[in-house]
């Protein structure tokens, strides 16, 4: 049963399966969701509107996951950002945490954890 949550979230990662995948979790979710392939497009998606939620890979082609964080705290203060990765280490996590990641997530992610990690950054039910 889709439950409509009203609140969109952004997909950065450079994996089209994992696009994909966390696509089809969030909608199901009842999410509405947007996903791109790189840092540089989800750029001017947030010159156009707000995501309260946005997801992205620590390590993508051009600019990594961080140095779009960096980006999104400057444009969209407001936004929540999980950090995901199949790479990083603690170092990697603390360091996305105190510029300003919600939260931290090794993959391959659950389906149950990457859900409630949103719900608890956008402080939902």
């Amino acid at each position: 049963m889709t439950n409509l949550i009203d609140e969109k979230i952004l997909i950065v990662d450079d994996s089209l399966e994992f696009r994909r995948s966390l696509t089809k979790i969030f909608q199901k979710a009842g999410f509405q969701v947007r996903a791109v392939d790189d840092s540089n497009r989800a750029s001017a998606l947030l010159h156009q509107e707000f995501f309260p939620l946005i997801i992205t890979d620590l390590r993508m082609s051009g600019r990594s996951g961080l140095e779009l964080l960096l980006e999104i705290r400057l444009k969209s203060p407001d936004s929540k950002v999980i950090m995901v990765t199949a790479f990083g280490d603690e170092a990697a996590g603390e360091q996305a945490l105190a510029a300003g990641a919600s939260a931290y997530l090794f993959k391959p992610v659950k389906r149950k954890a990457i859900i409630e990690a949103a719900r608890r950054v956008l402080g939902l039910p």
